[in-house]
C-alpha cells in the first residue's frame, strides 16, 4: 500500500499546476458570472453555473485519457516497466483524478450557492437552513444531482482508460490505424451498450428492486395550500446498479490486464 500511495503523490505532484491553473480558471469564470448577477438578478448566472457543474461529469473521464496519453508520449519506457500491477498505476490515475474533480465541484458549488442569493434575494439562501422541509428538499435535490455527476463520471472514465490502454496495446500492430479500434471502443461504450440495455434479456435479468425516488415539495415554497406534496420524478433498480458498478469493475480489470500484459513500450 506505501508504494501505490507513493505512486498517488508523484501522479499528484506532477498534476498540481494543472490543477491550480484550472482551479484559477473556475474562480475566474464564477466570480464573471457574479458580476452578472449582481447587476442583471436574472438567474441566467446561476443556470450556467449549474451548467458548469454538470460539466464536471466530464472532468474524471478527460483527465483519465490525459493523463495516460502523458505517460504514453513521455515516460511509457519507465511507467510500464514500474514493479507494480496495472491496477495500482491506473488506480493513481483515478484517485488523482477524483481529488482535483472534488476539490472543483466543491469550489464551483459554492460559488452556485453564492449566485443563488445574489441573483434571487426572495430564496434568502441563508434563511433556508433553518427551514426543516425546505433544508431537506435542498439537501435531496443537491445529493442526487452530485450522485449523478460523479457516477457518470466513473463510468465514462473507466471506458476512457480502457480505450487509451487497447489503442497503446496495439500500437505496433496497427501503428496510425489504431484510431480504429478507440473508435470501435466509443460505438460499443455508447450505441452497444444503449442496445443491451434496452434489450428483452436485460429487462429480465436486471430490471429488478424498483426504487421510486421522491422528493416532498416545501408547501410555502412552491405554492401549495393544501401541504407539501410528493414527487417522484425517476426510478432506479437495484438491477441496474447491479450491472453498473459490475461493468465498471469489469472494464477497470480489464485495462490493468492489458496494461500487465500487453501494452507496448
Amino acid at each position: 500500500m506505501s508504494s501505490w500511495l507513493a505512486i498517488v503523490r508523484k501522479d499528484l505532484r506532477l498534476t498540481r499546476a494543472h490543477d491550480l491553473v484550472s482551479l484559477i480558471g473556475i474562480v475566474i469564470v464564477e466570480s464573471l458570472l457574479l458580476y452578472v448577477a449582481y447587476r442583471t438578478h436574472t438567474g441566467a448566472a446561476t443556470v450556467l453555473s449549474v451548467f458548469l457543474l454538470g460539466l464536471h461529469a466530464f472532468a474524471l473521464p478527460v483527465y483519465v485519457y490525459m493523463s495516460l496519453g502523458r505517460e504514453w508520449r513521455k515516460t511509457s519506457p519507465l511507467w510500464l516497466h514500474l514493479p507494480q500491477p496495472g491496477w495500482m498505476l491506473l488506480g493513481s490515475k483515478f484517485v488523482c483524478g477524483l481529488v482535483q474533480m472534488l476539490v472543483s465541484f466543491v469550489v464551483t458549488g459554492l460559488f452556485t450557492l453564492w449566485l443563488l442569493a445574489v441573483d434571487n434575494p426572495n430564496l434568502t439562501v441563508l434563511s433556508r437552513l433553518g427551514d426543516p422541509q425546505v433544508l431537506r428538499f435542498d439537501l435531496q435535490v443537491a445529493g442526487w444531482f452530485t450522485a449523478a455527476v460523479f457516477g457518470f463520471a466513473l463510468y465514462m472514465a473507466v471506458w476512457g482508460g480502457l480505450i487509451s490502454v487497447v489503442m497503446r496495446s496495439v500500437r505496433n500492430a496497427l501503428g496510425r490505424w489504431r484510431w480504429l479500434i478507440g473508435l470501435a471502443l466509443v460505438l460499443l461504450a455508447t450505441w452497444g451498450m444503449d442496445g443491451l440495455q434496452q434489450s428483452a434479456i436485460y429487462d429480465t435479468l436486471f430490471h429488478w428492486g424498483a426504487w421510486h425516488i421522491t422528493f416532498t415539495l416545501p408547501a410555502h415554497l412552491f405554492g401549495r395550500p393544501g401541504g407539501p406534496a410528493t414527487v417522484s420524478p425517476f426510478t432506479l433498480y437495484a438491477g441496474d446498479l447491479l450491472f453498473n458498478l459490475l461493468l465498471i469493475v469489469a472494464l477497470f480489470s480489464v485495462s490493468a490486464w492489458l496494461l500487465d500484459r500487453r501494452a507496448e513500450v
